[in-house]
């Protein structure tokens, strides 16, 4: 059966029309949406205006009698009965106090020709105290008995503030004026803060006070000749300074003026609109700069929500036609998709058998690399020990030959009644057997890594005994030795034990590296520069070469026939834990050099 022709070119027609009034209303609706919007931004801001306002009214009323009862204080008034300069300083004192405790920007006291007497800056480069304010509205105003009220800028300190003011009366006559500044750049910078731009304009429309400081000082609009001579007359601002704002009206709607932000802008989409409300007292107004960003944002969503309804309702009609069509597509799609998962899922567990196997493979092997690195490591620590016990022992023949040769010698000088020699024999056998008890002790503190040398000594004093101890090696080997250092004690901050031990091992070191020369030489020099204590020991020997040098002070590392390499290690861990440094070199004339320095120890501050 056909459709008549006429039937479906009306049914088309009707779904055109109907498609039509849809969308109209729904951008009817966004419309209303909109006005809504913006008449509850309007109305959320004049509540923040009024706010602001309300603030600014505080701030000055809180100060506002403050005139009056100066005018009214017996210190002040005497002092415009019976002035002099002992009742002048007197009276700048008492100003003084009063603008301390009222944390008010100054006070000051002019005479009835409009000087000042008294100030509270008094003693301030910038004092008021001598200056004319006869032409400022503020004293004209409370020469007339009015309360006057008057913001500028200070004409001796440049500081702008609110001026309020009230005559002195002295048997029903105005003898002076009591003049209080208030700053309101709290309340500016309170402005600051928040989001919002908000601006104070006189009856001129200059902007005084503003959230941005760019704006402070600008016009809103040209000024006329007849208001800049007046501004010229009472210096109320600075006119080199009043420049145009950056303000660009684009049309007022509903009482709102739009804006636009520069001036070469189009207005079709204004930046800011404004709202402005009176302040009559002062005949001030304020005004709040509001974007309309949000406001475009919250219309282009509004917009794009409309349309997406709209194409949605427009996608459910005909979804109805296709319905049959998309049922019998989906119901392939799912027969073809089931199949698909089957597939997938037997290939994903297969997939996972095989991973499972080469896990429990992987654990299996992994374990047996952890038994044999367990046994290569409890193989490795038993050959390490063997090595280190047998170090060890090698270590100690040194001193214990030295023991053995002191205590001949000290048999020999008892036998020949030389007792002091015997005495000092004895006491080089307990130097000996104490460094070999210290020798213990610090393969056991190198071991845990804590080794803090605490307390000071003289690395002279130590440095000659080290060379004593070590005396009959170094005739042994035929060494000469140059010493240089000066008479007086140098103080470093590492004790007696660690610099013995420091000297013992560098020199014990030096005499091995010059075995094999026919002439040995070692030169200790010690001396003082930059407030820091500076020793040098040079042998002739081979010197290290440059595979060794970065090495020469790891742990366990040594190039000799015989030795565990722990003693040029414990050598830098000392230095290093007392606040020095150590550094290994070759001399340009040949040998090794090995250079250390500390900060020189003293008393006063333990450095």
């Amino acid at each position: 059966m056909r459709t008549p022709c006429s039937f479906i070119i009306k049914n088309r027609w009707r779904f055109h029309i109907t498609s039509i009034f849809l969308l109209l209303l729904m951008l009817t609706i966004s419309v209303l949406f909109l006005h809504m919007r913006f008449m509850t931004l309007v109305g959320t801001d004049k509540m923040r205006l009024e706010m602001y306002k309300s603030t600014l009214y505080s701030t000055i009323d809180q100060y506002y009698i403050l005139p009056y009862m100066l005018s009214m204080d017996n210190v002040i008034k005497q002092s415009m009965e019976q002035p002099g300069d002992n009742v002048s300083e007197k009276l700048n004192k008492h100003v003084e106090f009063f603008n301390t405790q009222l944390k008010t920007a100054a006070i000051f006291i002019l005479d009835a020709q409009g000087k000042t007497i008294a100030s509270s800056n008094w003693k301030e480069p910038g004092s008021y105290v001598g200056q004319d304010y006869s032409y400022r509205p503020y004293y004209k105003q409370a020469m007339m008995g009015l309360n006057g009220r008057f913001y500028g800028i200070g004409s001796t300190t440049n500081t702008p503030g609110f001026f309020l003011s009230t005559g002195i009366k002295h048997e029903g006559k105005i003898v002076g004026v009591v003049v209080v500044k208030i700053s309101l750049n709290d309340i500016e910078n309170v402005w600051a803060e928040g989001p919002e731009n908000i601006i104070v304009s006189d009856e001129h429309s200059i902007i005084f006070l503003s959230s941005k400081s760019q704006w402070r000082m600008r016009t809103l609009e040209p000024l006329p000749s007849q208001i800049k001579e007046k501004l010229q007359l009472t210096r109320q601002y600075s006119l080199n300074n009043l420049l145009p704002a950056d303000y660009y009206p684009c049309f007022t709607f509903n009482n709102f003026l739009f804006l636009k932000e520069k001036a070469n802008q189009f207005c079709l989409l204004p930046r800011f609109y404004t709202q402005q409300i009176s302040i009559p007292e002062f005949n001030w107004k304020m005004t709040i700069i509001v974007p309309l960003d949000n406001f475009y944002w919250t219309w282009v969503i509004s917009l794009t929500i409309t349309l997406i309804l709209y194409l949605l309702v427009l996608v459910i009609i005909k979804y109805w036609r296709m319905r049959s069509h998309a049922q019998q597509l989906l119901t392939q799609a799912n027969e073809t998709l089931e199949m698909q998962v089957k597939e997938r899922t037997y290939a994903l567990e297969s997939m996972n058998q095989k991973l499972l196997q080469e896990m429990k493979e992987r654990s299996q092997a992994e374990h047996i690399i952890q038994l044999t690195r367990s046994e290569l490591a409890e193989s490795n620590k038993l050959a390490a020990l063997g090595q280190m016990a047998t170090e060890i022992a090698h270590e100690q023949n040194q001193p214990l030959a030295a023991i053995h040769a002191l205590t001949d010698n000290a048999r020999t000088m008892l036998a020949k009644k030389m007792y002091s020699q015997t005495d000092q024999n004895l006491k080089y056998i307990i130097s000996v057997v104490e460094r070999m008890t210290q020798l213990m002790s610090e393969l056991k503190t190198f071991a845990s890594r804590h080794r803090v040398p605490k307390g000071s000594a003289d690395v002279i004093k130590v440095m000659y005994s080290a060379v004593a101890l070590l005396n009959h090696s170094m005739e042994k080997n035929n060494l000469e030795r140059r010493i240089k250092a000066p008479s007086s004690p140098l103080f470093v901050g590492c004790d007696e034990l660690g610099l013995e031990q420091i000297f013992s091992n560098l020199i014990t070191n030096a005499l091995d590296a010059m075995e094999d020369q026919q002439r040995k030489r070692l030169d200790i020099s010690i001396y003082k520069a930059d407030h820091k204590v500076i020793i040098t020991l040079k042998d002739n020997g081979c010197g290290f070469s440059p595979q060794i040098i970065e090495r020469i002070f790891e742990a366990f590392f040594t190039t000799k026939r015989r030795g565990i390499g722990l003693g040029l290690a414990i050598v830098s861990e000392i230095v290093r834990n007392s606040n020095g440094t150590i550094h290994a070199s070759n001399h340009p004339e040949g040998g090794a050099m090995v250079t250390l320095s500390w900060p020189e120890w003293r008393e006063d501050n333990g450095k």
